[in-house]
């Protein structure tokens, strides 16, 4: 018959009081062991000093590790919506504006709805390069007629994308996908669930891409 071996356990990580120099037991509870090591108890396989994270934010970039395990990079406000009502057929009233230094390219997907029941949706693309804009409309649908037209113009450090409405009394939703202007990497090379780094630094980087060897 063979010999069954059991291991000191409890549910509770042990103290030294419950172990031996030398001595291993098991917290059933966090199934977990722990090693009695010259008077410190230190979990055997784990990481020391280290905090579980599951995402770090210096407040530009952002990584966060999915309960399917998946690592996701963005930037604050790469996906961006907002809903504007225009009650004038003014020429050239704001819709959207960013800086500069945020964003080298955006898109929009643009929906219009009127007072009077007409629908009318669009997608913008605009790029720049600091000192000009340039747009291109596409994939235009509408019910009746166009509620819309689109432009896009840069003042100092400001890019505004305008709209003027067909008529009065009229709602645009639309959503921003951007794309950040300068360069950005991050390198995982390291277990993040397990980093003792959860303030590194995203922002001073200078590759494009984002290399996963974890």
């Amino acid at each position: 018959m063979a010999t069954i071996i059991k291991l000191k356990r409890g549910t509770t990580t042990p103290t030294t009081s419950n172990l031996a120099s030398g001595e291993v037991a098991i917290d059933t509870s966090a199934q977990k062991f722990y090693i009695n090591d010259s008077g410190t108890i230190k979990e055997i396989g784990g990481a020391s000093g280290s905090s579980s994270v599951d995402s770090l934010d210096n407040g530009s970039y952002s990584i966060t590790l999915g309960s399917d395990g998946v690592l996701t990079l963005t930037s604050v406000g790469y996906v961006y919506d907002s809903s504007q009502i225009y009650t004038t057929t003014t020429a050239g009233q704001t819709l959207d504006s960013f800086d500069t230094t945020d964003y080298r390219g955006v898109k929009y997907l643009i929906n219009a709805t009127g007072d009077s029941g007409g629908v009318h949706a669009a997608t913008l693309l605009l790029t720049h390069n600091d000192t000009t804009v340039y747009t291109s409309v596409s994939d235009e649908v509408y019910s009746t007629s166009s509620l819309f037209t689109l432009s896009g113009s840069i003042s100092g450090s400001t890019v505004t994308i305008t709209v003027t409405p067909a008529e009065a009394g009229m709602t645009i939703d639309f959503v921003r996908t951007s794309l950040i202007s300068r360069a950005v990497t991050y390198s995982f090379n390291r277990d993040l669930q397990t980093s003792s780094d959860p303030t590194r630094d995203l922002q001073n980087v200078t590759a494009i891409g984002v290399d996963m060897n974890v």
